[in-house]
């Protein structure tokens, strides 16, 4: 199985970059038979959603060929870890709008979270797990957060033991051969 670990910022100065390389090299060192690919949500330049076809009655056929070409990466992948910031106590809207995009290509597939904000991502993490329960996914119940005031040393993600075991729990969740 595939695992698209998909870094959900768009943002100039965004630390999910360091994030998401925190959990795809320790996810492969875990011995599971995923394999795991970071997606950068910032290479699609996607446009705002104003489709007036929706996503279900669409059939993977996008006339925007920028959605076009983030149907088929999504579709690609088996399962999903969403790094997400927090903003305003919710989901990143770039990430959202992206998500909207897409209905068959996430429709019943695993994903685990990643947040991180200075109230450790609580709030999004929620709110994602309400969104993708619209397409059906079976979201791990383990999940990672991170605090952007002490999960951090001069600007560097410094994870802890405890994020550690929460990344094995929620693999371990995706795949339980871990």
């Amino acid at each position: 199985m595939k695992i698209a670990i998909i870094i959900g910022s768009v943002r100039q100065g965004r630390v999910g970059e360091q994030i998401a390389h925190w959990v795809t090299e320790q996810a492969a060192q875990l011995g599971s038979s995923l394999t795991f690919e970071k997606v950068d949500l910032l290479d699609f330049d996607l446009p705002i959603f104003n489709s007036p076809v929706s996503p279900r009655q669409a059939e993977r056929k996008y006339e925007d060929p920028r959605v076009q070409k983030w149907s088929a990466v999504v579709d690609s992948y088996d399962g999903f870890i969403f790094v997400t910031p927090e903003y305003n106590h919710s989901v990143p809207g770039a990430f959202k709008n992206a998500f909207d995009f897409l209905a068959p290509e996430w429709t019943g597939k695993p994903i685990g979270f990643v947040g991180y904000s200075y109230s450790n991502a609580a709030f999004a993490i929620a709110h994602w797990r309400e969104i993708v329960a619209t397409m059906s996914m079976d979201a791990a119940e383990n999940e990672v957060t991170v605090n952007l005031g002490s999960d951090f040393t001069d600007g560097t993600f410094t994870p802890s033991e405890v994020q550690d075991n929460a990344l094995r729990a929620m693999v371990k969740e995706l795949d339980p051969e871990v």
